[in-house]
């Protein structure tokens, strides 16, 4: 092993030497360098954009070498960024190293250097919604779209198209989703001023009347399966969970965008049903669940329940031939450990099932607690994704198309913002070390004060422009809602 490490250590001088043209007697580190965002060590996309970062370090001089194979770059500064067509070459070879030099007093130090692994593609286009911090600026709300192998990003639809502020008629955006990661078929929720669903099926626009929330698409049938939620929101003066959002009622139905009808799939009144999500093969509808007693859904006294609403995992088969349902079936008891799951996701690949869990609710991106679990559906083994999780919140999850890559929600910057995350699974069944990202700018997600929501993939960008978007909702009933 000693000898390992010396044979080690000379390679790194003879890089040193050889390629950066740094003085023999520079000193090295056994550490890396301080930068931001934290890209060491990480598996990335081979079409990623580049992963531009910020050195952190006290240095009279700094100068950073990325190498690959026989391709090299050097980069002066705090900010060593790389062209699109330098990052190129780079990403051809399986593994990118970064060396950082930093000179002080006329001395060379050399940091540890780390490593990019370059591995699968990821897909392309990733949606989400940006929210102001403030609960009373929903209406500064817009559903965006990022291209992951560039920095390009464009709105698919902003609140600020249709509001109309001089007269307090305020709007909101939310929920939207896609069948099999294919823009042609998505949809999306607004309501207060103008108020309906946008639904896009096979590339043409309209708006439908669907009294739901939480979407899921069927992968393969002209099928949405809804939760129907009715919920509140407690704001708290002490707790170190700001805000927490809870249902007082909420149901499954099930609607036929051919028909233009919706059946009720689960609607007991001692259950709050929440979050449905389908196999990839159709045959069967995921969702959670929590017991209540239906006499304590009073609003004067549900703020006092709560934190005893544990949420279970279930699922009901489905033929789809006739479109029927079967049983209820209990995945897994969180109650019984005293937690609460949420947001089933599962990979295209159907092998695996991430969730979201907490000690109670189902709106887990509030909690600074909630962590992120994977149950292996072949062998019912779960366990948590310790790999992913940090000692803020981690939730809205999803997976890339190929079931490689999964994007989350994480407030692991600064605690008070959610921003976006990626991670490789391994062959192993593990996730490589998550990552932000990446930006033209490394420290614009700080200056940018708004969070992340509900990251969803595509494999192509919605084509649809979002002033087409307005003038279709314009044409909906005026709601007469004001601002709250």
């Amino acid at each position: 092993m000693k000898g390992d490490k010396l044979i080690a250590t000379f390679t790194f001088i003879a890089l040193l030497t050889g390629c950066t043209g740094i003085p023999r007697e520079s000193s090295i580190s056994d550490r890396h360098p301080r930068i931001f965002p934290d890209y060491t060590d990480i598996d990335i996309p081979c079409n990623i954009a580049p992963l531009n970062f910020l050195i952190e370090e006290d240095a009279d001089r700094i100068m950073t070498e990325y190498k690959a194979g026989n391709v090299s770059f050097k980069r002066k500064g705090k900010t060593p960024s790389l062209g699109r067509r330098a990052w190129k070459k780079l990403q051809k070879e399986s593994c990118i190293q970064v060396f950082v030099h930093l000179k002080n007093k006329g001395k060379w130090t050399s940091c540890a250097p780390f490593t990019m692994t370059v591995t699968d593609p990821i897909d392309r286009y990733v949606s989400y919604r940006l929210i102001p911090p403030a609960f009373r600026q929903y209406e500064e709300m817009s559903l965006m779209q990022r291209d992951l192998t560039t920095f390009r990003e464009r709105a698919i639809y902003r609140n600020t198209l249709i509001q109309r502020p001089a007269k307090g008629l305020g709007q909101c955006v939310n929920c939207h989703h896609f069948q099999n990661y294919n823009t042609d078929n998505m949809q999306f929720h607004v309501r207060q001023y103008k108020s309906g669903t946008v639904l896009v099926n096979n590339g043409k626009p309209k708006i439908v009347n669907i009294k739901a929330s939480y979407p899921a698409w069927h992968p393969t049938l002209p099928l949405i399966a809804y939760s129907t939620n009715n919920t509140m929101q407690a704001f708290h003066t002490s707790n170190h969970n700001r805000i927490e959002v809870f249902d007082i009622e909420s149901g499954l139905v099930l609607y036929d965008i051919d028909t233009d009808c919706t059946t009720t799939v689960q609607d007991s009144v001692n259950q709050l049903e929440c979050f449905p999500a389908w196999s990839p093969d159709g045959t069967f509808l995921y969702f959670v669940s929590a017991r209540i007693d239906p006499s304590d859904l009073d609003e004067t006294t549900v703020t006092d329940l709560y934190e005893t609403l544990h949420y279970n995992l279930y699922r009901r088969s489905f033929n789809t031939d006739t479109r029927q349902f079967g049983e209820t079936e209990l995945i897994y008891d969180a109650a019984a450990e005293g937690s609460s799951v949420t947001l089933p996701r599962i990979s295209p690949d159907g092998k695996l099932l991430m969730l979201a869990i907490s000690p109670y609710g189902v709106f887990h991106i509030w909690h600074k607690d909630a962590d992120l679990l994977l149950i292996d559906l072949r062998n019912g083994n779960l366990r948590p994704l310790e790999e992913l999780n940090s000692t803020y919140a981690e939730s809205y999850h999803s997976w890339s198309h190929d079931s490689k890559w999964t994007i989350f929600c994480s407030r692991r910057q600064d605690g008070a913002f959610s921003r976006l995350y990626i991670a490789h699974l391994n062959d192993d069944g593990r996730f490589s070390k998550p990552f932000p990202i990446p930006q033209r700018a490394p420290q614009s997600d700080l200056t940018r004060l708004f969070s992340y929501n509900v990251p969803e993939f595509t494999l192509q960008p919605v084509r649809i422009s979002p002033q087409r978007f307005a003038r279709l909702i314009r044409k909906t009933k005026d709601t007469g809602i004001r601002k709250r």
